[in-house]
Formats: C-alpha cells, sequence, structure tokens
C-alpha cells in the first residue's frame, strides 16, 4: 500500500469491513500544518462493481453536503491509483454499540441523561438532514435509513456525532429516489422499511427511537428470529420504564411515541423528538460530564488513542488489534489492560507508594502486598501522617481508601491535588462499590483509577504499574 492517498499521508489502517477499509491519515500544510483525516475507501476487488462505485460516489455527494455539530463531515470524494476514497473528519470516541457493551460488562447502566443528551443531539442532526436545502434552495431531504448504535458515536470530549450516510437517499421534490432493494440494519428498521415501502423522515425516527429504548433499558429490543432476521415485532414493544423504573413516566411515553408502528402516529420530525426528550429528561447531560464518563469507561483506550494519533507515517498495523488489549477483561475491572507484568529490571528503584487507609490491619494487608511485587510502601492511616509523609518525600503514585472517618478519600484526594508538587502523580482509590458514579466523582476530584475490593496482590501491582508506565510515557513525550 502506498504511504500516500492522493494529497494524504496514510498513518495507520484503522479498520476493515466487507465493502471498504478505513485509514488514519494526515494532510500536512505550511508552518507545520496538520489535519487528521479518516479515510475511506472501497476494497480493490470491489472497485470493479458499478453498481457499489455509484453507491460510494452518492454517499460522498450527500455527506458532503452536510454541515451539522452533530455530523461527521465529508471533505472530499478523491482518486487515486484508480480507487475511490473519501477524506472525513477523524472522530476519536466510541459508538454507541461499544459504550452498551462495556457497561453490561461493567454491570451498570448508563446515565439517563447521558442517554437523553446523546439522543437529543441525534435526533437534531437527523432533523437538519430531513429538512436539508441544498446551495441552490432547493428542498432535498435526506433519510439517513441506517441509525443504529454503531452509526453514533460519543467522543472523548462530550460530543455527539451521527455518522455513514452510506445507504442514505437525497429526495428532491418532484422526482423521489426510490429504493428497489431492502437497505437497513436488523433490528433497528421501522416496519415500513422492512415492508420495502417508499420511506420518509419519520423511518429514522423509530430507528433512533429503537435505540434509546435499549440504551435506557440495556437490553435490544427486537431479537433475531431463526434467520438472524431482526423484524419490529408489536408484541415486544412494552415502555422502557417497564424494564428500567428509574425511567420518569413522561421520557417513557416519548420513546413509545416515536416507536408507534402507524407512522402518521409517530412522533413526526426529530426537532419534535428533540425538544420532547428535552422536556421529559430527569437531566441532560453536557459536554463535561459526558466526557467524564468516558474517561472513567474507556481511559486505556483513550491512552492508547493518543499514543496511536503520534504515530509515524511508517508505522502500520490495524488500530483495532492495537486497542483490543484494552478492552475490559473483567465486569468489575474496567480500567486492567490484558498485558502482562512489567519485567523486573536490574538495580532499578522501587517504585514507592503512599497508602491512606483508617484501618491498620488492611493497610499491613496492603503494604505486605506491595512490598512482595516489589514496591517501597509508606502506610498512613489519617490524612495528617499522609500529609506529613508528602512532606518527607514525594511520592510515585497514591493509594486513598474511600471510606474513612474523619475524611473521605475524595475529599483527600482533591486536598492533595491542590498541592503542585503531586501534578501528574497517579492517585488510586480502593472501593468496595465502584459505581459509575462513584468512577465519575473519583475523576472530578482529580483521581486516576479505582481498584475494587476485594483485591489480589498482583491486580493492585499491576494497576499501579500501569500508570506509572503511562506517566512515563507521557513525560517522555513532553520532554525536549
Amino acid at each position: 500500500m502506498s504511504s500516500t492517498m492522493g494529497r494524504y499521508t496514510v498513518l495507520k489502517r484503522l479498520s476493515i469491513g466487507g465493502m471498504a477499509e478505513v485509514f488514519l491519515a494526515a494532510v500536512d500544510g505550511p508552518g507545520g500544518f496538520r489535519k487528521l483525516v479518516t479515510i475511506k475507501r472501497l476494497l480493490p476487488d470491489l472497485q470493479e462493481d458499478e453498481e457499489l462505485v455509484r453507491m460510494f460516489i452518492e454517499e460522498a455527494r450527500i455527506s458532503a453536503a452536510l454541515s451539522h455539530a452533530n455530523i461527521a463531515q465529508v471533505f472530499e470524494l478523491g482518486r487515486h491509483a484508480g480507487d475511490f476514497f473519501l477524506a472525513m473528519e477523524f472522530v476519536a470516541g466510541e459508538d454507541l454499540a461499544r459504550l452498551a457493551r462495556t457497561t453490561t460488562k461493567l454491570g451498570i447502566a448508563i446515565p439517563i441523561g447521558l442517554t437523553c443528551m446523546v439522543m437529543r443531539d441525534a435526533a437534531n442532526a437527523l432533523h437538519y438532514a430531513h429538512t436539508f436545502i441544498d446551495p441552490t434552495g432547493t428542498s432535498a431531504p435526506i433519510i439517513h435509513r441506517d441509525v443504529t448504535p454503531k452509526n453514533i458515536m460519543v467522543t472523548y470530549s462530550g460530543a455527539v456525532k451521527v455518522i455513514d450516510f452510506g445507504i442514505a437517499k437525497m429526495k428532491y421534490e418532484g422526482h423521489a429516489r426510490h429504493v428497489t432493494t431492502i437497505k437497513g440494519s436488523s433490528g433497528y428498521m421501522s416496519p415500513e422499511q422492512v415492508e420495502g415501502a417508499e420511506l420518509d423522515t419519520r423511518s429514522d425516527i423509530f430507528s433512533l427511537a429503537v435505540v434509546m429504548h435499549e440504551l435506557l433499558t440495556g437490553a435490544r429490543l427486537f431479537k433475531p428470529d431463526q434467520r438472524g432476521f431482526a423484524a419490529p415485532d408489536p408484541a415486544r414493544l412494552v415502555p422502557p420504564r417497564s424494564l428500567n423504573p428509574a425511567i420518569p413516566e413522561a421520557l417513557s411515553e416519548t420513546v413509545m411515541r416515536a416507536l408507534a408502528f402507524d407512522r402518521t402516529a409517530r412522533i413526526a420530525t426529530g426537532k419534535d423528538l428533540a425538544r420532547a426528550i428535552e422536556t421529559a429528561a430527569p437531566e441532560l447531560f453536557d459536554a463535561e460530564r459526558t466526557a467524564n464518563v468516558m474517561q472513567v469507561l474507556f481511559a486505556n483506550r483513550i491512552d492508547a488513542t493518543r499514543t496511536l494519533l503520534a504515530c509515524s507515517a511508517d508505522a502500520r498495523g490495524d488500530l483495532d488489534a492495537d486497542l483490543a488489549q484494552f478492552e475490559p477483561s473483567d465486569p468489575t475491572d474496567v480500567h486492567t489492560a490484558r498485558v502482562g507484568e512489567a519485567p523486573a529490571q536490574a538495580q532499578a528503584p522501587r517504585p514507592r507508594v503512599l497508602a491512606v487507609d483508617d484501618s491498620p490491619s488492611s493497610l499491613q494487608l496492603l503494604k505486605l502486598q506491595l512490598e512482595s511485587e516489589g514496591f517501597e510502601v509508606t502506610g498512613a492511616e489519617t490524612p495528617a501522617l499522609a500529609f506529613a509523609a508528602l512532606a518527607s518525600a514525594r511520592p510515585d503514585a497514591i493509594i486513598l481508601d474511600v471510606i474513612m472517618p474523619d475524611i473521605d478519600g475524595f475529599e483527600l484526594c482533591r486536598q492533595m491535588r491542590q498541592r503542585a508538587d503531586l501534578t501528574g502523580t497517579p492517585i488510586l482509590f480502593l472501593s468496595a462499590a465502584c459505581s459509575l458514579e462513584e468512577r465519575i466523582h473519583g475523576l472530578e476530584v482529580g483521581g486516576d483509577d479505582f481498584i475494587r475490593k476485594p483485591y489480589t496482590a498482583s491486580e493492585v501491582a499491576l494497576r499501579v504499574r500501569s500508570h506509572l508506565a503511562r506517566v512515563a510515557m507521557l513525560r517522555e513525550r513532553t520532554t525536549p
């Protein structure tokens, strides 16, 4: 593969699918300017298929016309060595399918406020496409036709992006582009889409409501049959509140109105759905709170992505393979990477850890465990002793018990973070709960990770070493 594609320098292959492969690339300019983009290229053996090429060009034509904060932008359609490719906005984040899988593995629910924010922004993005007017002033509604969890992304900075208008249709007044085959994703198509009827924008509203129902309940709505095909089944259509009592009645009713099988009774527009969500939602997360959740759930993937974005033009590989080791391997442990323990280095100094726990027996056990793994541990049973230890020597890492009588670990972390000499020092919490809310709070006060009780010596050591390696990597990258 050439290291360039048109005017773009290819840095990394991100993924490969049945029809196209996706690359991370960059376009360079004067004065050290560099812009990262995603390149989507039809697979070489499909470049001769006229129908697929036509669809690919149609995707480029439609997507490039769209300009909305919640829609991933397409910059241009290009051709290199006879192969068509799209240059698109690079979205650093996770799709809703991965978000749902991760929270399911952890046994926790996606916060309702987060779900409502994502669905509102996605509905507004679809409304923009549904009411699109081209540069000539002609009304040209665009129906996405494949609204699924995989095609809605949440960025690490807390933004929402609708992606992949690959099978979208632009319908001009007076001469609609009719669909001759059923295209869409099993389990998310509207009843009229499954029947092969002519579609309007309400089909996307139904699909988005399916996604919302699943995020709120944590379960698939329409399950596949023996053929592996999941069509809408009225018998399975139950209010989300019946499966999750934490959902407000008004929000549950909003979802059901958007899921009406009779499209004349369905919420008609993305704008109406967005407004209904805002009215019914108990709260709506902002970008900062959403970013905090992403940091809690995908801390290691975020670090890995940042590292991969710094790769050279000579780097090769597959981003999904590189990130696979950062998938949560245990429902209680989202931050443990699937990596082996770091090999012992001859004459290497023992990393210094400050451990704070009001229980003398627990503190002694933690010291024995960490010292058996090659760490030098200073124990403190009170905040005063902890700050005295900090005054005598700066530790490489700090471990705080969350529940203590005089001051909880979160407040102690907050106070420690006010010290300039602890900037960059990893702070890890010990907790028996490790709920998503607790993890978010820990992140907000300056913590880096959680270790769930009960734990093993190797688990604690691996977690601490992982953070020390991250700090060393960041320090190396910022050192001239």
